[in-house]
């Protein structure tokens, strides 16, 4: 008795039919395109093996962007569809340095592969908020402002650069240029000191003279100016003696 076997593809989702293996059925005959072999019944058990495999799928991306934004924060991850029709999958957040996740579940976080093109989940992340970076501006050796304070926020800027500078100060000029002006904004709140000198002056010379003369009735006073730059200064009268017969007087000039 001859009987015909062909392949179940229609019966079969998801699935094509990819050949026959009649290696052990020695009575069939040569599949067709389709698989269909006749095979004729014998005093032995004969086998049949139909061979399918699942057919491909379109894509699952992944993006990773900053909030409101198309900025990538990681990398794509690009799941293959290749040989999974109707199977599921699944899609997590990223470990990104310096940011938290927004949206943990989106709703195509998980799925079915889809038929055709590409199912495009996307994850969001804002950038976490880190300390401020104060920046002061002291006189140098001391804990004196000779200009105000500059405060950058630290808010969502963890991770980023922070860059600081000098201020042009009147009468001062700057020491040097700390080590850390320019940095990372970090978790904890950091801060970058200035240091100023204040710049030297002339000096004031102050002369006590006899009135209508240059003759000195004291010595004079010599104010240095050294880093006195701007600052004010204040002289006052000498007190000097003066002579009549055999007393002596003392008044201000």
């Amino acid at each position: 008795m001859t009987e015909s076997f062909t392949n179940k593809e229609a019966n079969i989702a998801n699935f094509e039919y990819v050949g026959v293996d009649t290696s052990g059925a020695p009575s069939a005959t040569t599949p067709s395109a389709t698989g269909t072999t006749n095979l004729t019944h014998g005093t032995s058990a004969q086998t049949l093996i139909y061979k399918y495999k699942r057919k491909n799928a379109g894509n699952v991306l992944v993006h990773h962007y900053e909030q409101g934004t198309t900025t990538q924060v990681a990398g794509d991850d690009n799941l293959s569809g290749t040989g999974k029709m109707g199977l599921t999958y699944n899609t997590s957040p990223a470990t990104v340095p310096n940011y938290t996740v927004v949206n943990a579940t989106p709703t195509d976080h998980t799925g079915t592969y889809p038929n055709t093109g590409t199912t495009v989940v996307t994850y969001y992340y804002t950038r976490n908020n880190a300390g401020d970076v104060t920046v002061h501006h002291y006189e140098q050796g001391t804990t004196t402002q000779v200009a105000g304070d500059d405060n950058l926020s630290g808010t969502g800027r963890l991770g980023l650069p922070y860059t600081t500078n000098e201020q042009n100060v009147p009468h001062f000029t700057l020491v040097g240029q700390p080590a850390n002006k320019n940095g990372t904004f970090t978790t904890g709140a950091q801060t970058v000191i200035y240091e100023y000198r204040r710049n030297d002056a002339g000096n004031v010379l102050v002369h006590h003279y006899e009135a209508g003369t240059t003759t000195s009735v004291s010595p004079d006073e010599n104010l240095s100016g050294v880093r006195k730059s701007g600052l004010t200064y204040t002289t006052s009268p000498a007190a000097v003696a003066k002579l009549h017969g055999s007393k002596c007087y003392t008044y201000s000039t």
